[in-house]
């Protein structure tokens, strides 16, 4: 290409020379001052060429650099969703409750009645034993009698029911945590950032307050809010592995998926709003996933 331009530059030179009358003769410096301007246009053709591979470099760094993190955040999201699948099965299995037991005894020999049959020894008639000796009068001697044993019912065992498990009610915060996670979410629409702030403050200072879970989740929704997606997923990621038996955990998976959903990553919207559908089914979560996945469907996105 930066041959073709020179070769044309010094042609168009030429071509003015030629034509040109000899009473308007190019002088030796209006030569070298055409010479001098092809040399500058070959020199800024050179350095847009340098321009162009140094962008295609960078292109190719990103796309590099996007696909590992997507890599990175599918295995992620792999791990965590089997981390959600088994304590949602954990929670949803029914759990027999722990029976105290009475203080033991030793055991017993027991014949449990209609089971067990006792056997009874038959009736024997007495004999009469007769003296040889006639003048006598004889004796009557009983050889043996009916015994006949006497068996106490059993006592019946007690019914054990199996309930179903029952989640344990959330503890209710201290007053100057809940003060403090108050002051917070009224600055979630007025001051976004001071509210992010307040709430990463918030979990530093009390990690195992009821309302970290609550904390967490509000992390990634004020930065859903201002359409930072990326950041979104990673505080709403969180609340899935770290608080996942939380009711705010629903919440954080749909959101997850309109998050990818936002940054055009269909293939993670999908699969995303597929296990919030899975792992937590008869929700409001779940409902809102189905639509969305329905409107992706009709959009031809998957």
């Amino acid at each position: 290409m930066l041959y073709i331009l020179r070769k044309s530059l010094m042609s168009a030179g030429l071509l003015f020379v030629l034509v040109s009358s000899p009473a308007q003769a190019v002088t030796p410096d209006e030569l070298f001052e055409v010479l001098q301007r092809i040399e500058s246009l070959e020199n800024e053709v050179r350095f847009l060429r340098g321009e162009n591979e140094q962008l295609r470099y960078d292109i190719e760094d990103v796309k590099s650099t996007q696909k590992s993190t997507f890599i990175r955040i599918d295995d992620r999201m792999d791990d965590l969703m089997r981390s959600v699948s088994s304590s949602s099965s954990r929670m949803s299995a029914p759990v027999a409750p722990k029976v105290p037991l009475a203080p033991t005894k030793p055991a017993k020999k027991v014949v449990k009645p209609m089971l067990q049959q006792v056997s009874v020894p038959a009736v024997v008639k007495p004999v009469v034993k007769v003296a040889e000796d006639k003048k006598k009068a004889p004796k009557v001697q009983l050889v043996s009698k009916p015994v006949v044993k006497q068996v106490k019912p059993v006592a019946p065992l007690p019914i054990v029911k199996v309930l179903p498990a029952t989640i344990k009610p959330v503890t209710p915060a201290k007053p100057e945590e809940q003060r403090e996670y108050n002051i917070a979410f009224a600055n979630i629409k007025p001051k976004p950032s001071q509210a992010i702030r307040q709430f990463r403050d918030f979990l530093k200072k009390y990690p195992k307050s009821p309302l970290a879970a609550n904390s967490q989740y509000w992390l990634g929704e004020v930065m859903y809010s201002s359409r930072n997606y990326r950041g979104a997923i990673d505080e709403f990621v969180v609340v899935l592995e770290q608080y996942s038996d939380s009711s705010k955990a629903p919440d954080a998976a749909i959101k997850l998926g309109y998050s990818f959903y936002e940054m055009k990553n269909w293939v993670y919207a999908r699969r995303t709003l597929q296990d919030v559908v899975r792992n937590f089914p008869k929700t409001q979560a779940a409902g809102l996933a189905e639509a969305r996945l329905a409107k992706m469907k009709k959009e031809n996105l998957y």
